[in-house]
C-alpha cells in the first residue's frame, strides 16, 4: 500500500498533470513563447535512503520522466525542468521527525532531527521564490539544461542572490 502511494503522488500524479495539459500548451507554444513545466524533485532521488524505499524509488521514476519529458517536448516548444528544494520546513518533516520505530529501518532520522534543531531546513518561502524565478527570470536553455539544486544555486548564482535580495 506504502509503493503504490508513493506512486500515485510521486510519479502518476504528475504524468497526468502534464499530459491534461499537453494540449493547451502547445496551443500556446512557439519558438519565441515557450511554455513551461517544472517539476519538483528530490534529493532521494538521486540517493539511496535506508527506510525510504517507496520515496526513492519513486522519486528516482519522477527524475527520469523529467528527462525524457524535457527531450520529447522540446520539439513541441514546451520546456520541461526540475528543482531539488532541499529538505524544506513543512509538515512532511515534522512527520519524518516524528518517527519512533525502529532506528534501523530508518538510520537518516537523526539527520532530519539535526537539521532541524540547527535551523537548516529550507523555508518555504525562499523555496516558492526560487521556484518563481526559475519559471520567470532563467533564460530557456538553462532552466531546461539540468536540475538546479536551490542550495548549490543560493551558493553559486549571483542572480539568484540578486533577485532574493530584491524580493524577500
Amino acid at each position: 500500500a506504502q509503493f503504490r502511494e508513493a506512486m500515485a503522488t510521486n510519479l502518476e500524479a504528475p504524468l497526468f498533470l502534464t499530459k491534461a495539459l499537453l494540449p493547451n500548451l502547445k496551443r500556446c507554444a512557439t519558438e519565441a513563447t515557450k511554455p513551461r513545466i517544472l517539476h519538483v524533485s528530490s534529493g532521494a532521488a538521486h540517493n539511496a535512503y535506508e527506510g525510504w524505499g517507496s520515496y526513492c524509488i519513486t522519486k528516482a521514476g519522477f527524475n527520469m520522466m523529467y528527462r525524457v519529458l524535457a527531450g520529447e517536448l522540446s520539439h513541441d516548444n514546451i520546456l520541461v525542468g526540475s528543482v531539488r528544494p532541499g529538505v524544506v520546513d513543512t509538515p512532511m518533516q515534522d512527520t519524518v521527525r516524528g518517527f519512533n520505530g525502529d532506528s534501523s529501518h530508518f538510520p537518516m532520522h537523526t539527520k532530519f532531527i539535526d537539521l532541524h534543531s540547527q535551523g537548516n531546513l529550507e523555508c518555504p518561502k525562499t523555496v516558492a521564490t526560487y521556484i518563481y524565478w526559475m519559471l520567470k527570470e532563467i533564460n530557456d536553455d538553462e532552466f531546461s539544461r539540468e536540475e538546479r539544486d536551490i542550495r548549490l544555486s543560493s551558493k553559486d548564482d549571483a542572480r539568484w542572490k540578486e533577485y532574493l535580495a530584491l524580493n524577500s
